[in-house]
């Protein structure tokens, strides 16, 4: 474990942890848009919340309005095209979609075939990454090609109590039991997993078991439970079309730990899997000026004064019809402060200060206090996200991370060991990628940091010895919008780029699992000596609305190092479809 907290304390979290998350999830919102195929409005398309009787439909221009409530699946049907599901969160109203052409896949062995040809060497590194990830005799797969029939268990999930590995999975699985076969002296019986049910079929064949790529028909009860690092149960009717005849019991495959994980060459750290693709970048992401051109007319105003005196006459010009735009405001008050001009900018942000209202524009407001030097004003928009999304792990990792920001590093360790506890509570869900990885990860650099400020009295004890602690170059992007698709793109030095796609499209699991346990960020790490010439480029795709999104990108030099450095810049991303650069490592690598 990574804390000791004491009964009285445990008590309160989990009635606080109940009481604010009910709570929060009770709201109902009246969510409007408009469904589109993207150029043409799209008349009669269904709107329904998923499991529910509720459904409405679009008007002859693609309008629609319904009723849900945080964490409700809003579903759009149309015939022809591809539905779309989306999680309602608190702040959802507005939900434009541009629905896309469902389209039938020709020769599909062969496609598929080169698809698992092309991933094989991507998936062995994202192994330690994405807990999706299983290692079998016959390669690497990923959940969401097996279907939803079966079930991949995280070794942290099973009980380490247990007698044996077979003992371990009761529970964990549907239709799982444990039963008896013969030996193979025909005299002896030996334990053995059924998967269809006891009520089925009268004698249900027994599972394989595939260990680390090695197929065995008797029960692996030699393995010890804490040395096994995931389990995947696949039925019968998938399993017998990799394995064959042999596997007409279904397969049961069992990673164990260190086995399957990629590392960086003469490190103890994960892989660098920027470099993996063959993938050449031709220079063709759009510079800030660029995009600037192409941004609305204030900010091309603003940015084109010549003049700290023209910028205050063109700002005035514009309030008079966007004064109650909090975003009008937010980048005003980003140029007056990157003008030397901190007074005006604190000024006039004081004085539209109540036009940030929920969580999606106090977090924007949050980064933009964060990225000019006010940590401690930040705090206060943290706390009142806390307080609007206590259900959310997102929250927590916001709010501690600011008090390290600010050298609270007591109340920082107290946050990061309330969520650590509600998870081992099962308020929040067990995981390794996601934001648990982020905050046990930022845990831990606290630790490092600063153990020795930590009060003893804080109930704080080290973490075990076989967490991986990640060193290195670190980048950690983070955005106020959870509706927010884009695509990050990090080129390497010799011009190989790395594509991180967050879309429905591309990754709608991982979209789905954001809204769910409340979280909207990434890390990413470099392993080796950091030259100039590394480049973080992003290609956005909208929010769903017509606002703009923050993304804010934080590099940290030596990582988990007593040399540690960080620098934060915060983008407004608006113009979509084109390759836009973030940054590029030349600041980082003047960072002292």
């Amino acid at each position: 474990m990574y804390y000791n907290i004491n009964l009285k304390n445990k008590c309160i979290f989990i009635l606080l942890a109940l009481v604010q998350i009910g709570f929060a999830q009770d709201n109902e919102n009246i969510v409007i848009g408009r469904v589109t195929n993207g150029i043409s409005p799209l008349k009669n398309v269904e709107v329904q919340i998923s499991d529910a009787s509720t459904n409405t439909s679009t008007d002859e221009n693609g309008y629609y309005q319904i009723k849900a409530s945080p964490l409700d699946i809003l579903v759009f049907s149309y015939m022809g095209m591809k539905d779309e599901e989306i999680v309602v969160e608190d702040v959802t109203t507005r939900l434009n979609i541009v629905m896309k052409m469902q389209i039938e896949e020709l020769d599909e062995v062969k496609v598929t075939n080169r698809i698992d040809r092309r991933s094989q060497d991507y998936m062995r590194h994202q192994y330690a990454r994405d807990e999706r990830i299983i290692n079998t005799a016959l390669g690497y797969v990923h959940k969401d090609y097996l279907g939803s029939s079966a079930y991949i268990v995280g070794g942290e999930n099973l009980n380490p109590g247990a007698v044996d590995i077979l003992t371990a999975l009761r529970g964990k699985v549907p239709n799982l039991r444990i039963g008896t076969v013969k030996g193979s002296d025909g005299r002896t019986t030996e334990r053995a997993v059924f998967l269809r049910g006891r009520s089925s079929i009268n004698n249900p064949a027994p599972a394989i078991y595939d260990v680390d790529g090695i197929v065995m028909t008797q029960a692996p009860l030699f393995l010890i439970i804490q040395n096994v690092e995931r389990v995947a149960v696949i039925p019968s009717l998938l399993a017998t079309g990799r394995y064959g005849p042999l596997a007409v019991g279904g397969v049961i495959i069992i990673n164990t730990r260190g086995t399957n994980i990629v590392r960086e060459p003469g490190t103890n750290s994960l892989y660098d899997y920027a470099k993996l693709r063959d993938n050449i970048y031709e220079d063709d992401a759009l510079d800030q000026e660029g995009v600037l051109r192409n941004s609305p007319s204030y900010l091309k105003d603003l940015y084109g004064s010549t003049n700290l005196a023209e910028a205050k006459k063109h700002y005035e010009h514009y309030a008079i019809t966007l004064k109650t735009d909090p975003y009008f405001i937010l980048d005003s008050y980003l140029f007056f402060s990157a003008k030397e001009a901190r007074d005006y900018a604190t000024e006039l942000l004081q004085q539209n200060i109540g036009l940030f209202k929920n969580a999606v524009q106090c977090k924007a407001l949050a980064y933009a206090l964060e990225v000019t030097d006010k940590p401690d004003l930040a705090n206060e928009y943290y706390k009142k996200i806390f307080l609007m999304r206590p259900g959310y792990a997102q929250s927590y990792r916001d709010l501690a991370n600011n008090y390290v920001a600010t050298g609270n590093y007591k109340r920082a360790a107290n946050l990061y060991v309330r969520y650590l506890h509600l998870i081992n509570e099962g308020f929040f869900p067990k995981d390794k990628s996601g934001i648990s990885g982020i905050v046990k990860e930022e845990f831990m650099n606290l630790l490092t940091q600063h153990k020795s400020v930590i009060s003893e009295n804080s109930g704080l004890v080290l973490p075990p010895k076989d967490i991986t602690r990640q060193e290195g170059t670190r980048i950690l992007v983070e955005w106020n919008d959870s509706e927010a698709e884009f695509d990050l793109q990090f080129v390497h030095p010799e011009k190989q780029y790395f594509t991180w796609e967050h879309t429905t499209k591309s990754n709608p699991d991982r979209i789905r699992d954001e809204k769910i346990k409340g979280y909207s960020s990434e890390e990413f790490f470099i392993y080796e000596p950091l030259p100039e010439d590394w480049q973080v480029n992003v290609s956005y795709k909208g929010n769903k609305k017509l606002t703009a999104t923050y993304l804010k990108l934080t590099v940290y030099r030596n990582y988990n190092t007593p040399s540690q450095r960080a620098i934060s810049k915060l983008y407004r991303l608006r113009l979509k479809d084109v390759n836009q650069q973030l940054l590029d490592f030349s600041e980082v690598m003047s960072l002292p």
